[in-house]
């Protein structure tokens, strides 16, 4: 099995406007020096390597955006990818608007966060120009169905047809599937061989 593990990261508490709880977030000088020390640890750079490290801030309304900028100036020093939470829900997209001014996707794209060498999970609530854009640059999308289902989020783009997810695929559009570790316990667990079967039109 290929491992990708990833060095996640969060700056930005609650007391200044984000999302997690002050007392989880890390400063932002300490992140990429510990990020340099976990990719020159464990990153395997070779053809085919079983092990790799990903540079993965958790989301837009967890780190700033000068952290997402130098995450990806690092990380593409270093030769690693990156990863993020982008467009999950309406919260994400009127977050956006209302600190950055602008739609997820361009969030994205302005601290370099679009490329063949980044992918973002879930993206479900991509608007028509966020999805071009992807295309355009390769960027890629971890579709997440079952997560998003249980979350009331949305199962696929707006106005994407992704049922089966090979048709967002078309047209250079880059997708994999996925889900989050949900921790409830007993059937509220989502177990990840089946978490993926919608993505294809399957039944969870």
């Amino acid at each position: 099995m290929r491992f990708v593990a990833t060095r996640g990261s969060m700056s930005v508490g609650a007391s200044q406007g984000g999302l997690p709880p002050d007392r989880v977030v890390e400063g932002e000088d300490a992140i990429p020096a510990d990020t340099r020390r976990v990719i020159e640890r464990f990153h395997d750079k070779s053809h085919g390597a079983m092990v790799n490290v990903a540079v993965v801030p958790c989301s837009p309304f967890s780190v700033s955006r000068d952290l997402m900028r130098e995450s990806a100036s690092l990380a593409r020093a270093y030769g690693v990818r990156l990863h993020t939470y982008l467009a999950e829900n309406d919260h994400d997209i009127a977050y956006s608007l209302e600190k950055f001014g602008c739609t997820p996707a361009q969030y994205a794209q302005d601290p370099g966060w679009t490329g063949a060498d980044v992918w973002h999970a879930h993206c479900v609530k991509l608007d028509p120009g966020g999805i071009a854009l992807f295309a355009s640059t390769r960027t890629g999308v971890a579709h997440c169905p079952c997560s998003n289902m249980r979350l009331a989020s949305a199962s696929r783009p707006s106005g994407a047809c992704w049922t089966p997810a090979c048709r967002w695929v078309s047209g250079r559009r880059r997708a994999g599937a996925g889900t989050v570790r949900h921790r409830a316990p007993g059937p509220g667990r989502v177990r990840r061989p089946g978490a993926v079967r919608p993505a294809d039109g399957g039944v969870p």
